[in-house]
């Protein structure tokens, strides 16, 4: 008899033990632009904290965070072994800005549509959203000029230029207290500043701009028969030096070339 209740005793722990694993292995749900705006809408920003002590302040407020050089990635095969999602993306979809989840900071979420996957779970047509820990948001209803506002810039030295055209991005899921700064996706290295790299389109090169949406395989195809040069956004890459300027399509077979040392699987261009 006591066999029997210690056996069912441990019966109800290992169901226990499995059933807890489960829930501790269920991934969040993936919030997108839509899902944040939602969340933080004009008057829930205005009512912030942050926003508060902006208005209190006379002058512009803004928080330059520092850039630990450890943090930065030495060449593309640790870039995308640091990663979990290397991926091809058209332009930029839509954007939005909100404040952190520690209240301290603001940072900018993009959505993104996937042309072509190196590494990770998102597939060829998927959205996808990520966070650069710098952006800017109004404290008030004005858009006069000196109207408080509160701005997050991450190194003195940021990115060169803003963030539209297609890109080549290497990413990875914040992890401890990086996910109250960046919740959800950031860039891989730099502090959520290394590993974006940008295809600047021009008025002729449209068909991977969502202003004239195509097939998704026919911009990547457009891709990888181009000589637009790749821009290396951040301004203290240590990869600029090797692949800044450099055709699109050559740095493609570059970053093809890595994961196949890897040993990574290429999902196929999407023909949807």
């Amino acid at each position: 008899m006591k066999t029997s209740i210690r056996n069912l005793r441990l019966l109800i722990l290992v169901v226990a033990a499995f059933c807890g694993l489960g829930v501790a292995q269920e991934a969040p749900p993936e919030k997108h632009v839509k899902d944040i705006r939602t969340e933080q809408t004009q008057e829930v920003i205005l009512a912030s904290p942050l926003c508060q002590r902006t208005r209190e302040n006379p002058h512009t407020a803004s928080h330059i965070r520092s850039v630990a050089p450890a943090t930065l990635e030495p060449d593309l095969s640790s870039l995308m072994e640091k990663s979990d999602e290397v991926i091809l993306v058209g332009d930029t979809i839509t954007s939005t800005e909100a404040i952190s989840p520690s209240q301290q900071d603001v940072v900018k979420y993009y959505d993104v549509q996937v042309l072509r996957s190196w590494k990770g779970s998102h597939k060829v047509g998927d959205l996808l959203t990520f966070a650069l820990p710098n952006a800017t948001v109004r404290c008030t209803t004005s858009l006069a000029n000196g109207e408080p506002t509160f701005t997050t810039l991450s190194g003195v030295s940021g990115l060169k230029g803003p963030v539209w055209g297609a890109f080549v991005l290497f990413l990875r899921h914040s992890q401890g207290d990086e996910a109250q700064l960046t919740p959800g996706l950031r860039l891989t290295g730099g502090d959520g500043l290394q590993g974006m790299f940008q295809v600047s389109l021009d008025l002729h090169s449209h068909i991977c701009n969502v202003a004239h949406p195509r097939k998704t395989g026919e911009c990547s195809a457009f891709l990888e028969a181009s000589d637009i040069p790749v821009v290396d956004l951040y301004v203290r890459d240590p990869l600029s030096k090797e692949y800044d300027g450099m055709p699109i399509s050559s740095f493609l077979q570059e970053v093809q070339a890595t994961a196949d040392s890897l040993g990574y699987a290429t999902q196929a261009n999407a023909t949807k």
